[in-house]
């Protein structure tokens, strides 16, 4: 987009969680052919998840820009957000936690089924992910832009400023995670 911060951030975001995507589809392939897939990479696939894609980058969507499309364009936003982006939010945060369920009886016993379980579960969740960006990146973000005042949009990016500098050593963290994981499976 590039004219407006928040916003920049928010699809930044997205193309490092579509990165995720693809190492979690590598992973799935390596279980898929019962190759090496260490449980703690997996468990770190789950943190990324929670703390990067859930709690930074979702987190910031809920709080700042669609608080601000519902506060302030109403009924039209109301619907995208709550019955749309959260709905998928709150999915995605049920495929974690089935995922997390999964992974623990695979370590357990590393039979075919929980093995295939856990690959549905990263199909399902990198799948969700895929789609639900791009309707944000060419949906959501656009008409936020062409409605709201350039006053709520600076608030917003303000905010998302003051977001990032008191959140970014746990921004820059993950995204260091997702390189290793990237070197390890996507080679």
């Amino acid at each position: 987009m590039g004219d407006n911060y928040s916003v920049d951030v928010l699809m930044e975001e997205h193309r490092n969680i579509l990165q995720l995507t693809k190492v979690m589809k590598s992973m799935a392939i390596f279980l898929m052919e019962d190759r090496k897939v260490h449980p703690l990479d997996l468990r770190e696939i789950i943190e990324f998840i929670r703390n990067y894609s859930d709690e930074h980058h979702h987190g910031k969507e809920e709080k700042i820009l669609f608080q601000m499309m519902v506060d302030e364009i109403g009924g039209p936003a109301e619907k995208l957000v709550r019955n749309g982006m959260i709905v998928e939010h709150e999915l995605a945060r049920m495929y974690v936690m089935d995922l997390e369920e999964s992974l623990e009886r695979l370590e357990k016993n590393h039979c075919p089924e929980n093995r295939l379980e856990v690959i549905g579960h990263l199909m399902e969740y990198a799948n969700l992910l895929q789609k639900h960006a791009e309707k944000e990146d060419t949906v959501v973000y656009p008409f936020a832009l062409r409605s709201l005042s350039r006053e709520i949009l600076e608030q917003a990016d303000e905010e998302t400023k003051a977001f990032e500098k008191a959140h970014g050593h746990r921004r820059d963290k993950f995204l260091k995670k997702l390189q290793d994981l990237e070197e390890k499976y996507c080679q």
